[in-house]
């Protein structure tokens, strides 16, 4: 455990043939220097794998407790090569809470990648992000069919995660319509918590003084 001195923090490689016999190898790769940033990546879920047809992908991020502002300037997606982002303003949603994105340039996209840029002047607030965005699939799911997600400051990438790509007939691990709903469900709540509150105690003391009394 812990950091490796940095004159020792290189990986080793070795390649064997059919009697495991090393014919090549590379035992000076340089290795990378860790990082903590709270971030966690929960899982992919889209509205449909059929080929070339459009449809939404849902990336689920957690922040696990704040970030200060100016500590991460962009979260940036990645997507397998021939997914093509729909680059519609209304395009891309974040559920139940909204991430501080920069008013002049929100979100970009550039080939392959989907750059979200954040307003150095706010932090992120710790808890669950549901990044919603429309794309049209591929006609071939290419053999590299993996989706990445950055967290970056400037051209440093502080964590990085990998998801396995879905394809053809696969079944989403997340219902989207539902994230959605329980998105909106959360937000209902919130705002009208105390009313609800109130509603439900004046209900039960109605109900209280309308039962028979025992004699």
């Amino acid at each position: 455990g812990g950091r490796p001195p940095a004159a020792e923090n290189y990986w080793g490689l070795t390649l064997k043939d059919e009697t495991r016999q090393t014919f090549d190898g590379n035992l000076r790769i340089p290795g990378l220097e860790l990082k903590s940033i709270p971030v966690r990546c929960n899982g992919l879920g889209w509205t449909t794998a059929a080929p070339r047809v459009l449809g939404t992908v849902l990336v689920q991020l957690r922040a696990l407790y704040p970030i200060v502002g100016g500590s991460v300037t962009e979260l940036v997606v990645v997507a397998p090569e021939g997914v093509m982002y729909n680059e519609d303003p209304g395009s891309l949603k974040i559920i139940p809470l909204p991430l501080p994105l920069s008013t002049a340039r929100p979100w970009t996209v550039g080939g392959d990648r989907l750059t979200l840029n954040l307003d150095q002047g706010r932090d992120i607030s710790a808890g669950l992000y549901n990044l919603r965005f429309d794309v049209s699939n591929p006609a071939v799911y290419p053999h590299d069919n993996v989706w990445s997600v950055l967290v970056k400051k400037d051209i440093e990438v502080l964590f990085s995660h990998v998801f396995t790509g879905y394809v053809q007939g696969q079944q989403s691990p997340f219902d989207l319509a539902t994230t959605a709903g329980l998105a909106n469900s959360a937000r209902r709540a919130s705002s009208g918590g105390p009313m609800l509150i109130l509603r439900l105690a004046v209900s039960a003391l109605v109900a209280a003084f309308a039962a028979p009394w025992p004699l």
